[in-house]
């Protein structure tokens, strides 16, 4: 992440008043500067942004995050209203890089949510290919080079009921 980093996620955990307004007033400088990047890379990434338009992904659970040849296939519930399952279906142009220690183990959480993400466009000879990296509470972060994303939104029948962390380690 360039703009969203770990130590401006860790930070804004900071307790203190001092503190937590500095990383507030962090935060905020680093959303100016990643609207000014969207801003200069809308044109070329215009046809992304429209697949992402009006979904609130913040604090999604991930139930899974899989690889079918060149698609990566992450599969999100949403928590605020409309309730949605959401599946993203990128087709890739290399490897999907994940890290699994981008945050300290101190900020990180039991469950692993939607938390902060970042669009950008990388180099190709065969035309404009996007880059999408996305922070979760766990602590991963994933960079996924694509050429193409499908975002499916579908309304819940039926979720699976929330598990409490003594539940997960049994």
């Amino acid at each position: 992440m360039k703009y969203f980093t770990p130590d401006l996620v860790t930070r804004l955990q900071d307790s203190g008043t001092a503190a937590m307004d500095a990383a507030d007033a962090a935060w905020e400088a680093a959303e100016e500067r990643y609207e000014q990047h969207l801003q200069r890379l809308t044109p070329a990434l215009a046809p992304v942004l429209r697949e992402f338009d009006g979904l609130l992904l913040h604090d999604a659970t991930v139930s899974s995050m899989s690889r079918r040849g060149d698609q990566l296939v992450i599969v999100l519930h949403t928590d605020t209203r409309p309730r949605e399952v959401v599946t993203l279906t990128y087709t890739l142009t290399g490897e999907p890089v994940l890290d699994r220690e981008e945050l300290p183990p101190e900020v990180r959480s039991g469950v692993m949510q939607y938390q902060y993400d970042e669009f950008d466009l990388t180099p190709a000879d065969s035309g404009t290919e996007y880059l999408h990296a996305i922070l979760f509470s766990n602590g991963w972060e994933v960079r996924v080079p694509f050429r193409h994303v499908e975002v499916e939104r579908a309304e819940p029948l039926y979720l699976l009921p929330a598990r409490t962390d003594r539940e997960r380690v049994a």
